[in-house]
């Protein structure tokens, strides 16, 4: 059998990345073995457990399993790159080894991918174990390109890749901004004009616990999401100062900012895009910016005179600033491509 699996194209190959994983292990890769599509191999790195995990790994017999040991604990970034580069699937998928996949799952993520060719990367809904919660990222393609300018929009164990869409532009995982390296390759798709987009059905159920990265390096964590996010902020709205992008995560992060440096913000933001732009543009420009930032400030102003502002408040800025930048240059190809090329 595992010949027969070497010598044929794999519609999936299901990565999974497991290091001391005993707990839930079995429960996780019983999700994909128990799934309606059953064309795709498991791959699944050992990243050098120390407890159970290995005796779990070594008693399963299905054919579509492919188990890669690393000698020592390398790291979730190393075992996933890894992973991408062993992987024979026309698509990959993501899987942890605490959460819990929908059986339809692997069925409904290959059919959207198959029917939507331009799509390169796609997510979907979940639910937290244990509770109601249910985490709805954006799902258009284009809200996904904004929103990704303050939050990630994809849930990491919920995706699926198309392999050729990473091979064709080099992408892999990065040590850089350890603990957020989805976050940060998500962003770098984008900034390839790479599609990313999430069915709107829940196929993942997520499973929060004391041990999980996202608890336990959450500081750490935060600190890479903001240098990624300036690094976005920086392509997508290029000419902005260390100062300005500094001021920006800050409104993003929910951070209390003096009306004086908003007000110096807003004003640098509108000599800057006259600058860009040229005179003609000078007065709609002006007008337009203002009413925007004073249409929003009212309601954000609290009674001690600062602005508290949260998302929401700099995501509707951003979108309306291009869309108007679009309307400006009078381009219609937003649909097709990306922000930066649009704007440059």
């Amino acid at each position: 059998m595992e010949s027969a699996i070497k010598n044929k194209t794999i519609p999936i190959t299901v990565l999974m990345s497991v290091y001391n994983s005993s707990t839930h292990l079995m429960e996780a890769i019983d999700s994909i073995l128990n799934q309606t599509f059953i064309d795709f191999e498991f791959l699944i790195i050992n990243d050098g457990s120390t407890d159970t995990t290995s005796n779990i790994l070594e008693s399963l017999k299905d054919h579509r399993i492919r188990i890669v040991k690393n000698s020592t604990n390398k790291g979730l970034i190393y075992s996933l790159n890894k992973g991408l580069s062993l992987s024979k699937g026309k698509y990959i998928v993501r899987m942890d080894s605490d959460d819990i996949s929908h059986p339809n799952r692997l069925q409904k993520q290959w059919n959207f991918m198959e029917k939507n060719s331009y799509t390169d990367i796609c997510g979907s809904f979940s639910n937290v174990i244990g509770t109601r919660e249910v985490r709805r990222p954006p799902t258009n393609y284009i809200k996904c390109w904004l929103e990704l300018l303050v939050n990630n929009v994809i849930s990491h164990p919920s995706v699926i890749i198309r392999r050729d869409s990473l091979i064709k532009n080099n992408l892999f995982y990065s040590n850089e901004y350890l603990h957020s390296e989805d976050y940060d390759l998500w962003v770098r798709c984008s900034m390839k004009k790479m599609r990313i987009e999430n069915i709107a059905e829940v196929l993942l159920y997520y499973r929060i616990h004391e041990n999980q990265v996202s608890q336990k390096y959450l500081t750490i964590q935060l600190h890479a999401a903001k240098e990624i996010r300036k690094k976005y902020l920086a392509y997508c709205w290029p000419y902005q100062s260390a100062d300005d992008l500094e001021l920006i995560c800050n409104l993003v992060e929910n951070k209390i900012i003096s009306i004086k440096d908003f007000i110096l913000f807003r004003d640098r933001i509108i000599k800057k895009s006259i600058l860009s732009y040229g005179s003609c543009n000078e007065i709609n420009l002006e007008k337009f910016m203002l009413k925007l930032y004073q249409k929003n400030i009212c309601s954000a102003i609290s009674s001690n005179c600062v602005l508290t502002n949260k998302k929401e408040f700099f995501f509707i800025i951003i979108k309306k600033y291009f869309w108007f930048k679009l309307s400006l240059r009078k381009k219609i190809y937003f649909l097709n491509d990306n922000i930066h090329l649009i704007f440059k």
